[in-house]
């Protein structure tokens, strides 16, 4: 109730936020954020972060800007 979305959404949200941490500021594959932030594959992180924030890991790594 307090953050107006689901338990779901909240721990989507974090967990794309800091696979977007890992994607701007370390050098991890990409395979290995997805395994540290809970995603079930490569692309399953990968479709997440397109449909949620509009944007690739390799657009992230090369300098795109999320909201």
């Amino acid at each position: 109730d307090v953050t107006g979305i689901t338990p779901h959404q909240f721990l989507l949200q974090t967990r794309l936020d800091q696979a977007v941490q890992f994607l701007t500021m370390t050098s991890f594959s990409v395979s290995e954020i997805s395994y540290r932030t809970g995603f079930s594959s490569q692309s399953a992180l990968t479709n997440a972060l397109r449909k949620h924030k509009g944007t690739t890991p390799s657009r992230l790594r090369f300098g795109d800007k999320v909201a």
